[in-house]
């Protein structure tokens, strides 16, 4: 998985963004994970997948 720092995310957030396109980011803060990006497109696909098994543990 790759990471940026909480810097280098201040500094270029739209880069950091399109890289997180397909897989999520790490964000670090002092070497530690502190939370992850995800762009929209992946976002939004695990929703949908959540979303299904809910329906269909519903159903």
């Amino acid at each position: 998985m790759n990471s940026i720092s909480i810097s280098q995310l201040k500094i270029n957030p739209s880069k950091a963004i399109s890289e997180a396109l397909d897989y999520p980011i790490a964000v670090e803060n002092r070497n530690k994970i502190e939370g992850y990006l995800l762009g929209k497109d992946l976002y939004e696909k695990i929703v949908a997948f959540i979303e299904d098994n809910i329906d269909r543990k519903v159903n």
